[in-house]
């Protein structure tokens, strides 16, 4: 996801100087079907559903559920697998829970659902990884200049994407207003997870031995 969001901010970037250095400020629509720029839409998107699957299948391995051969390693498996005992007795879990991303239904505690972010989330991956990729819809191939303080000579550059029950919206301010609220779910599960966080890292007292190997020379 990291890479995906830099490489978008960076197209972003190559688009707006370029219609600045045209003086084409006006928020007049050009056509742009850039293929890298798809590529990294479904990148994100499609890596953004991974991370959502990883951190389900660390829950279910917490719990005791058996995560091996595809059992119980999504987010749509551990919310079929999940029964009201399950309740506060796993840190990572009740994250998700005191968010109401994951909920029991009120009628039937043994039934969970995942609204809220998770629900949009998941949504948005499949309409942009299976359903249709970036750009097919008409609208997404154009991209233009908006002012911001032109007094200033701030401008931005938009590009829109088209979700369903929406009004259109650019497609960088919802892939990172989704990659911040992931990146804020992970430090906080890393934290109730009680594990050791902490970057691995190897020190003088740490290496025991040391052999520099030579590339072997090829004699003319």
């Amino acid at each position: 996801m990291d890479h995906a969001v830099e490489q978008i901010a960076e197209h972003y970037n190559e688009q707006l100087v370029n219609k600045m250095y045209a003086n084409d400020i006006g928020g007049q629509r050009s056509c742009n079907t850039n293929q890298d720029l798809f590529a990294h839409v479904h990148a994100f998107f499609l890596q953004l559903g991974s991370a959502r699957d990883y951190l389900a299948t660390f829950i279910a391995s917490r719990l005791g559920m058996d995560t091996r051969h595809g059992k119980v390693d999504t987010m749509s498996a551990l919310r079929s697998n999940l029964r009201a005992k399950h309740d506060k007795q796993e840190p990572t879990l009740d994250l998700l829970i005191k968010k109401q991303w994951l909920v029991s239904k009120e009628d039937d505690p043994n039934r969970w659902v995942t609204p809220g972010w998770l629900s949009e989330i998941t949504d948005l991956r499949n309409e942009i990884v299976h359903r249709r990729p970036y750009g097919s819809v008409f609208a997404e191939r154009f991209g233009w200049v908006t002012p911001l303080r032109p007094e200033l000579g701030l401008y931005r550059y938009f590009r829109p994407i088209v979700i369903k029950d929406q009004p259109e919206r650019d497609l960088l301010d919802v892939i990172c207003s989704h990659y911040r609220i992931c990146t804020e779910l992970f430090f906080e599960a890393a934290k109730a997870s009680g594990l050791n966080t902490s970057m691995v890292t190897l020190t003088d007292e740490d290496i025991v031995s040391l052999e520099v190997t030579h590339p072997r020379t090829i004699d003319n």
